[in-house]
C-alpha cells in the first residue's frame, strides 16, 4: 500500500483513481473492495478487524480511494505506516451534500431495485452499500439527512487534517492531477490533463514529500 486516499465519497475519489492507474498503481475503489474483500468487510462492519486483517487485505494493493477505505483510512495506515494519505475535498459542504445527495438518489432508482429482485450480487452489492452507508453517513442506503451528512463530512475531513502537517493544494478546472500526483509519489510524470467540473481542495501529508 503507498497511497491511501482518505476523502469522503463525491470528493473527486474516481479522477484520483484514474490518475493512480494511469501511473501504473493497482487501485481498489468502490467496487474492486465489494468485488475481492466483501466477506473482509462484512467482518469489520459486525465484528470488527485487526491490523493484521488490514495488512492481509491490502498487501498487494498499491491504493486505495472511495468507500470504505477512506472511513478506516487509521486502520489501513496502521498496517502500512509508510503509506502517504491524501485528504480530498469539495469547495464546501453545501456543493459536496449537493453531489452527495443526487448520488444518493440514483443509487435508489427504480432500474437498481429491479437489480435487486432479480439478481443475487445486485442483493449482495446493497447489503454492502447499506453497512457503509450507516457507518459512513448514519443514514439508511438511498436516504439522505442532510444535518447528519454534513456533520459526518466535517468530522471526517477534521480528523485527518488534524493527524498530519497538512500541504494544501487547490485544484482548477484544468489541473496537472498526474504530476500533482508524481510529486507525493515520486513516479514518472505522464502530461496528461484533465478537465474537472468542480475542482476539490487537495492535502497531502507535507511530511512524506521530502
Amino acid at each position: 500500500m503507498k497511497v491511501i486516499v482518505a476523502g469522503f465519497s463525491k470528493t473527486g475519489t474516481k479522477t484520483m483513481q484514474a490518475a493512480l492507474k494511469e501511473l501504473g498503481y493497482n487501485v481498489y475503489d468502490y467496487m474492486e473492495n465489494f468485488e475481492f474483500l466483501e466477506k473482509e468487510w462484512k467482518q469489520i462492519c459486525t465484528v470488527g478487524g485487526s491490523t493484521d486483517l488490514f495488512r492481509k487485505m491490502y498487501e498487494n494493493i498499491d491504493a486505495v480511494t472511495d468507500l470504505p477505505g477512506c472511513i478506516f483510512w487509521d486502520e489501513i495506515l496502521k498496517a502500512f505506516p509508510e503509506a502517504k494519505v491524501v485528504l480530498t475535498m469539495r469547495e464546501n459542504e453545501d456543493v459536496w451534500y449537493k453531489s452527495f445527495k443526487r448520488q444518493m438518489t440514483e443509487n435508489v432508482a427504480w432500474k437498481h431495485k429491479i437489480r435487486i429482485m432479480f439478481s443475487y450480487t445486485a442483493y449482495r452489492f446493497y447489503l454492502y452499500s447499506s453497512r457503509l452507508c450507516q457507518f459512513s453517513f448514519g443514514t439508511e442506503f438511498g436516504k439522505v439527512n442532510e444535518t447528519l451528512s454534513k456533520m459526518y463530512y466535517r468530522r471526517h475531513n477534521a480528523n485527518v487534517m488534524q493527524s498530519f502537517t497538512m500541504l494544501p493544494y487547490r485544484m482548477h478546472q484544468r489541473t496537472n492531477y498526474w504530476c500533482l500526483i508524481l510529486k507525493m509519489v515520486g513516479t514518472h510524470c505522464v502530461n496528461f490533463l484533465i478537465s474537472l467540473s468542480l475542482g476539490p481542495l487537495f492535502h497531502t501529508k507535507i511530511r512524506k514529500l521530502a
